[in-house]
């Protein structure tokens, strides 16, 4: 099986507003705004949709964990970056993405809650300080002293109360 380094595409599958008065006309285009040379020639079931490379050049890249906010945090290669869209083209551009943190031999999981950024080794979870918004730390990694749940083949499953990141 090839594996491919992940670059990051996603739908852009933009739920159609209502117009007022509860009259409904076609679903507006989800990539009027959107670049075209992050356009993906994609069959898709509607045209009003389309494929994007929302963000490339992340060597290595297997966790992805989403903020509320909307930036998106990938482990590629034992970092964690965060990229953003701050323009509103729908496309994390190189200036909209920063290194978070770098992780001792990481790239396994990847988490979020409303006061930490997590990340894990084979063997070790770590954590930041995160609030809403932050795209560096506040503060300095912490080992929790928790471990990683080794799974079949190389992998490893960060688990934290409340949900599950899979690699």
């Amino acid at each position: 099986m090839r594996r491919f380094g992940l670059p990051l595409l996603f739908a852009a599958p933009l739920i159609a507003c209502s117009s007022s008065g509860g009259e409904s006309g076609p679903p507006p285009d989800s990539c009027s705004n959107v670049p075209a040379s992050a356009q993906i020639t994609a069959w898709t079931a509607d045209s009003h949709y389309c494929m994007i490379r929302f963000a490339s050049g992340l060597q290595g890249a297997r966790q992805l964990a989403i903020a509320p906010n909307g930036d998106i945090f990938v482990a590629p290669s034992g970092q964690i970056v965060a990229l953003f869209d701050s323009n509103g083209d729908g496309v994390s551009d190189m200036t909209e993405r920063s290194t978070f943190a770098s992780v001792p031999s990481g790239n396994h999981g990847l988490a979020i809650t409303s006061t930490h950024l997590y990340a894990s080794s084979m063997t070790t979870v770590y954590r930041w300080p995160y609030k809403l918004g932050d795209r560096m730390p506040t503060g300095a990694n912490q080992s929790t002293g928790a471990r990683s749940v080794r799974r079949a083949r190389t992998s490893t499953t960060l688990v934290l109360p409340g949900f599950t990141t899979n690699p």
